[in-house]
């Protein structure tokens, strides 16, 4: 007996789109609340510090690198080994392990990048000089460049490495 080819049939847009916002959604309710807490307490901390240094361009430098710091820690701390509470999720799911570990890390960094934005905002509000376009280029790359070093260190060889390597 011989048979045919196998059909696939590929996922509508439609599908494909309310699957990655589903499976975005339970990384929401995955993160760990630490994370969130420390988030908003280091960049609460970083406004508050920008406005208390004697100089406004100590107060720029402040409060970009303590939103480099905060975005270094949710990277690590997405990529750890206790990342995942639920680790047999990645299984059960019509996507792929590395589609879900992206959604999460997506989750996570927009939402560091938005609270980063917002606290740009504030202190242009409250008068830190150079504007909003200026703080936030103070801050961005140097916040990416961390993330990405310290994401690379944690998924070779652990949260250790990934904080050291995206510290320094």
């Amino acid at each position: 007996r011989r048979s045919g080819p196998v059909q696939v049939v590929a996922p509508s847009v439609d599908r494909s789109w309310r699957l990655s916002l589903e499976v975005t959604r339970w990384q929401l309710r995955l993160l760990p609340r630490v994370l969130v807490v420390l988030t908003v307490f280091g960049l609460v901390a970083g406004v508050v510090l920008a406005r208390v240094v004697p100089s406004p361009a100590w107060g720029t430098r402040v409060f970009a690198d303590l939103v480099a710091l905060v975005v270094l820690a949710g990277a690590v701390g997405v990529a750890g080994p206790r990342a995942d509470p639920r680790g047999e999720l990645w299984q059960a799911l019509p996507v792929a392990p590395a589609a879900v570990f992206w959604s999460r890390l997506v989750v996570v960094l927009a939402g560091n990048l938005a609270g980063a934005a917002a606290g740009s905002g504030v202190l242009v509000v409250a008068g830190q000089p150079g504007g909003f376009g200026a703080l936030v280029a103070a801050w961005l790359g140097p916040a990416l460049l961390s993330a990405g070093v310290a994401l690379l260190g944690t998924v070779w060889r652990g949260p250790w490495l990934g904080a050291l390597a995206g510290a320094l």
